[in-house]
């Protein structure tokens, strides 16, 4: 009996230390912890614990033990179970919210001039694009005039649909001038130009030449680039849990970019739902790994 009384308070011992590893897990921020390795080892804490429990009850001869003491052992055993549980739920949940990452990509792309989109009246349903220059990074690419470029697709459907048109390299080094599905927004190749809105009904029949749909210009403007970027680059990164409030930290780790070394990247606007990455280089691309470390309840 007095073995047994000594293994559940080993185990207890033993459950408790979880306070002390999630503490020294948070002590480790900005100090390029391994998330997966602390959780391995919470898991294998809460395993042993529960492992020396069963371990312990194959060993018992309950026939001999006085209906009291049957009774302080179980609540026992349950104490210790459910200290377990909650431990094991806890570190879930501050793996889970309170530290989340994953990858995002930061571009740096614009229009230096031009690539403005207009109306044509001589194709039906389609836009012309105007010559210009837009840029990548450090590369800068001309755009040809592009008369009749695109068509904009009919909606005979009952509620307005939202495409985007834009700028990419066909891969022969030629800008084509094109449309997204509805729905879609630009690839990660392309130069976004304007968002398009088509209303509910509209189709060739009763507008050839688009003068009820509605043209957003979101073209990324630097005239001065590269000298002057009047707008810094960024990608927003929303969080999948929100959190208490906006005081956690970033790391940010640069996974793979277009040159050796272009400049950094930061964070900046963060919010309980999500931050921005944003630099002030000028590679034409980063691959950025990023991981959010809060303190559960502190402001």
């Amino acid at each position: 009996m007095g073995n047994l009384s000594n293994q559940i308070a080993a185990i207890t011992a033993e459950v408790q230390n979880l306070a002390t590893l999630v503490q020294a897990f948070l002590n480790a921020q900005g100090q390029g912890i391994d998330i997966d390795q602390i959780k391995n080892q919470i898991n294998q804490v809460v395993q042993t614990a529960i492992a020396n429990i069963m371990a312990q009850l194959d060993g018992l001869d309950v026939t001999v033990l006085r209906s009291d003491v049957d009774q302080e052992i179980m609540n026992g055993l349950a104490k210790a179970l459910l200290s377990a549980g909650a431990a094991h739920k806890e570190i879930e949940i501050l793996t889970s919210k309170y530290i989340q990452h994953g990858e995002a990509t930061l571009r740096l792309r614009g229009v230096q001039s031009g690539c403005a989109a207009t109306r044509s009246s001589t194709a039906t349903r389609n836009l012309n694009l105007s010559a210009g220059v837009v840029f990548g990074g450090r590369q800068m690419l001309t755009v040809n005039t592009q008369p009749n470029g695109t068509t904009i697709h009919n909606n005979p459907g009952s509620v307005p649909q939202v495409c985007e048109v834009y700028v990419v390299d066909n891969g022969t080094g030629f800008l084509d001038f094109r449309t997204t599905p509805f729905g879609e927004v630009t690839p990660d190749a392309g130069w976004p130009l304007y968002r398009v809105t088509v209303p509910a009904g509209n189709t060739e029949a009763n507008d050839q030449y688009l003068a009820n749909v509605s043209l957003t210009d979101i073209r990324k403007l630097e005239p001065n680039y590269p000298v002057i970027l009047t707008a810094e680059p960024f990608v927003y990164v929303p969080l999948k849990y929100a959190l208490p409030t906006a005081n956690y930290a970033v790391i940010l780790e640069v996974v793979n970019t277009d040159i050796a070394w272009g400049g950094d990247i930061y964070t900046k606007d963060k919010a309980v739902n999500g931050f921005k990455i944003a630099t002030n280089g000028d590679c034409a691309q980063w691959q950025v790994r990023w991981t959010v470390l809060a303190k559960k309840g502190v402001d």
